[in-house]
């Protein structure tokens, strides 16, 4: 099949679910590379598009009340993990794609799929994206 002919995949996120996000085109300081993203929301009211906020191996210097280290069930790997809640992205849907794991014995790639970060850590990840906008609960 031609590159022409071929179906372009997409997936439809849910929220806490935990893709790769292709940043690769942005401009510095902007996110400028491949790397694991949270999915905030996705909505039928904005076709195409997904808010995302990045993760990072790299702990912040200093922490702050915008980042927020993941819990180890909400790892898929004995690595830590921080949200960088500052970096709110509504990103095309053509930008995600299943980040890649590990690789099989036959060399195929190993994806994370249909992984979500935990319900405690989503609501802490929605408090730091708060912090990050300076909105405060009234």
């Amino acid at each position: 099949m031609s590159k022409k002919n071929k179906k372009e995949w997409i997936h439809y996120p849910k929220a806490r679910e935990v893709l790769g996000c292709d940043f690769r085109g942005l401009i510095t300081p902007e996110m400028n590379k491949r790397r694991p993203v949270v999915i905030l929301s996705y909505s039928h009211a904005r076709p195409g598009l997904a808010v995302v906020v990045p993760l990072s191996t790299t702990a912040p210097i200093p922490p702050e009340a915008w980042h927020y280290e993941l819990t180890q069930g909400s790892q898929w790997d004995r690595q830590r993990r921080w949200v960088k809640a500052d970096m709110i992205y509504a990103v095309s849907l053509r930008r995600l794609f299943y980040w890649r794991v590990g690789r099989f014995e036959s060399g195929g790639p190993i994806l994370l799929q249909d992984f979500r970060i935990s319900r405690n850590d989503f609501t802490a990840v929605q408090e730091a994206v708060l912090s990050a906008l300076k909105i405060t609960r009234s």
